[in-house]
């Protein structure tokens, strides 16, 4: 697991041996696509995952899930910048998305990250495996959007846990 010094400065440690996440990771069965997000800190996650020469994920059978967004139910976290919140709510509204900006809960208004921008919220229902990668396509290609919580094709192996123990899924096992 990197530390955020890494992402800060990824030129420091430009290859990571291993980037592992674990919370509110939500794996679609069989394909090792997730939804990440619920943090609010995504577009740092998926730098790491992306320069790590090998992405683990880790979490309980409760987010597993047929197809993405089947289980997590929140929505498909988007980092937007804040001048372009409501052309890109209409362009996902008019995509089939439920919008919602996110709202910080101890203070007014809505959550900033880190890097200084807005998360909207998408829900777009189960979001079936031929269509995740055109979705996530067509939402990059927004203007003003930064980057999605859509996880996909990212990950080689998954320790999912559950009443019965732990058991480790890899690619190669399917």
């Amino acid at each position: 697991v990197a530390s955020r010094d890494v992402v800060r400065n990824p030129r420091s440690t430009p290859t990571l041996r291993a980037g592992a996440h674990s919370w509110h990771a939500t794996p679609a069965y069989c394909t090792f696509d997730c939804i990440k997000g619920g943090g609010g800190c995504h577009v740092e996650e998926k730098i790491v995952a992306y320069n790590s020469a090998t992405f683990v994920v880790v979490c309980d059978a409760s987010k597993c899930s047929e197809h993405l967004g089947q289980n997590w139910r929140r929505g498909v976290p988007i980092e937007i910048i804040p001048l372009a919140t409501e052309p890109i709510t209409l362009k996902l509204q008019a995509m089939g998305g439920t919008v919602k900006l996110r709202m910080a809960t101890a203070k007014m208004g809505p959550i900033v990250t880190d890097n200084g921008n807005f998360i909207l919220d998408v829900d777009f229902g189960a979001i079936q495996r031929d269509r995740s990668q055109t979705l996530n396509t067509q939402i990059l290609a927004i203007p003003g959007v930064v980057d999605t919580g859509l996880f996909l094709g990212m990950a080689s192996k998954a320790y999912i846990g559950g009443p019965d123990g732990v058991r480790l899924m890899t690619k190669s096992s399917l």
